[in-house]
């Protein structure tokens, strides 16, 4: 092949390259960030609707309603997922939460869970598509033509440049002349003992470190439980405690109208 038709294969390849050109990163990393921001907000429903829960029915975690929503586990385990399971079980809370006889309260966040739900499907489907088609392009599309393209090339310029030797004896080119002008690949040297303990040293101070960060964000994570626990159940007494006075305000308003139909009564 000579020059010009290199040249005329070499910018078909880039131009086959540019024209089918893949979702790139990104493409995929919107699609993730969308996926993170959803699941914030599913987050923020878990906790939202436990808090209505509890104010409902006085506290109880134990309650029959409660556990048909989270079960004997806290919030905050459910809300770990990034979608996932934390999405198939909140979408199943749906239609109880959207039901007439639900309190307008869990009603209200029940429509706010069903518009997530779909947000959280088409934002899962995106991803996976967006993930899919990358791979795709980087297995039987266009990437993978213009990487043959590229190496027909390559393997037509060494035969050409290896011959110069024997065709120009005048250059006193070396005997490996060809080999000079590509990078070899030394991915398959074997490696000294000391080596592979350095490697494996570096990789246990990175699970070192990695586990301790592990640990540190359940202990975390278990704290920031507790002490929403500790705010539910604040809301949930000082909910009961305005009922009580409702009630009481109630009462002595019955009581006052009592008295008084009896003195008229006299």
């Amino acid at each position: 092949m000579g020059f010009l038709g290199e040249e005329a294969s070499r910018s078909a390849g880039a131009r086959m390259f540019r024209e089918r050109r893949p979702p790139g990163p990104g493409a995929i990393a919107l699609a993730e960030a969308r996926v993170v921001a959803i699941d914030d907000a599913f987050d923020v429903l878990a906790v939202a609707i436990s808090s209505a829960l509890l104010a409902e029915l006085g506290g109880n975690r134990k309650a029959e309603r409660y556990l048909r929503y989270y079960g004997a586990a806290p919030p905050w385990k459910l809300k770990r997922p990034v979608l996932g399971e934390q999405l198939a079980t909140m979408r199943d809370w749906v239609p109880s939460l959207t039901a007439e006889e639900a309190p307008p309260t869990l009603q209200g966040y029940g429509q706010q869970l069903a518009e997530r739900v779909i947000e959280a499907d088409q934002a899962v489907t995106a991803l996976a598509q967006a993930t899919q088609r990358r791979t795709d392009f980087v297995m039987m599309g266009a990437r993978k033509a213009f990487v043959d393209t590229l190496n027909a090339l390559r393997l037509t310029t060494y035969g050409q440049v290896a011959e110069l030797p024997h065709k120009r004896p005048d250059l006193n080119l070396p005997r490996d002349f060809g080999d000079r002008f590509f990078l070899r690949d030394t991915s398959q040297r074997k490696p000294s003992v000391s080596e592979v303990e350095q490697g494996v040293l570096r990789l246990r101070d990175r699970l070192q470190k990695q586990e301790d960060l592990l640990a540190k964000l359940q202990e975390e994570a278990e704290e920031e439980a507790r002490l929403q626990e500790e705010a539910e159940a604040r809301a949930a007494e000082e909910v009961l405690l305005a009922a009580e006075r409702k009630r009481a305000e109630a009462q002595k308003k019955l009581d006052a109208a009592k008295a008084k139909a009896s003195e008229r009564q006299k």
